[in-house]
């Protein structure tokens, strides 16, 4: 799907609702105030269905400069937001190495249902996020099989880890 996405030209878009599709609901309704909750909810509501509904509201949460209080103010789980989030940026990271379904943290970092792919994939298949590699900047080993990423190219090559995420909260 996201490789995909590129031929419409939708690909930040398709990263955002991957990304939250991954995440528990992002809605929540208390039962004092459901009503309002409802309200709030029918306001972020897009008509063309619950992924465009799901991309509104991380929209939304952008515009408003990731604040806590609008998540609050219009009943969101800023966790899943966050979570999301994180899955998104994670998910930059990684896009020129494997296809893979889940990231699980046990005693290790695992990946779940992983496809290699060829590098050489992205560039035809993913134009907008990836290029080759000046060829004059490469050893002679490394030319013509190493991809440079245009998004995150400044992270560190663990920077896709979960454990690295949470080390970094504490």
């Amino acid at each position: 799907m996201l490789i995909m996405s590129v031929a419409l030209q939708c690909s930040d878009e398709i990263l955002t609702i991957v990304s939250l599709l991954s995440v528990q609901n992002v809605f929540y309704r208390p039962k004092d105030k459901q009503a309002l909750a409802d309200q709030k909810k029918a306001k972020l509501n897009q008509p063309e269905g619950d992924h465009l509904t799901l991309l509104a509201v991380y929209n939304n949460w952008k515009n408003n400069k990731f604040s806590n209080a609008w998540c609050y103010e219009n009943f969101v789980q800023i966790r899943s937001l966050k979570k999301a989030q994180d899955i998104r940026k994670q998910l930059l990271g990684i896009m020129d190495r494997v296809i893979y379904q889940e990231l699980v943290q046990t005693t290790k970092e695992y990946m779940r249902e992983v496809t290699a792919i060829d590098p050489k994939w992205l560039v035809e298949f993913a134009p907008a996020f990836y290029k080759f590699s000046d060829p004059t900047k490469l050893s002679k080993l490394k030319k013509n099989q190493r991809l440079e990423p245009l998004y995150n190219k400044y992270e560190e090559p663990n920077s896709w880890r979960i454990s690295r995420v949470r080390r970094r909260r504490n």
